[in-house]
Order: C-alpha cells, then sequence, then structure tokens
C-alpha cells in the first residue's frame, strides 16, 4: 500500500511564558499571548506500510514548504516510521 498525503501545519495563537535566565539577559521580554500567528507551513509526500495480522508497520517521508512558497524551513524534509500493534 502506497498513500499520498499534503497538509497544512499554523499555530493560530502563541503563550510565551518567559523564564528568569532570560529575563536577567532581556529584561523588555513580555509574557503572554501573541497573535497575528507566524507562517504556517505546507507538507506533502508519501505514507508506505504492511500489515500481517495484528501488527502493523509504517514509513512516512516528505518535504515542508512555507506558506509563502518562497522560503524553506529549519528542517524542509520530515520522515517518520512506526509501529501499531491492534489488541482484539
Amino acid at each position: 500500500m502506497v498513500n499520498a498525503e499534503f497538509g497544512f501545519d499554523k499555530a493560530i495563537v502563541t503563550h510565551v511564558k518567559n523564564g528568569e535566565s532570560y529575563l536577567e539577559v532581556y529584561s523588555l521580554a513580555q509574557d503572554g499571548w501573541y497573535e497575528p500567528a507566524t507562517e504556517g507551513n505546507f507538507y506533502y509526500g508519501f505514507q508506505t506500510g504492511i500489515s500481517i495480522k495484528q501488527s502493523a508497520i509504517y514509513v512516512k517521508a516528505g518535504k515542508v514548504v512555507a506558506q509563502d512558497f518562497k522560503t524553506t524551513s529549519l528542517f524542509p524534509f520530515y520522515a517518520q516510521s512506526g509501529y501499531n500493534f491492534k489488541f482484539n
């Protein structure tokens, strides 16, 4: 089995609580909720796996593109593997 996936990931609001050590360096830092949100990311890729009886193993891989389609994120690719066990 091979599947394609496409999605969009974005934090709508962010809450910041600055630590004491950070406030010693930058005393003007403010705690609280911030909006508008940062830029989101589109992701697209594929997933494949195999299922035998109660077990399933899968692998995902793909690319991440910034919302403006011009900049790349710090990690422009993603990968994930996993194992699922189904209890009856």
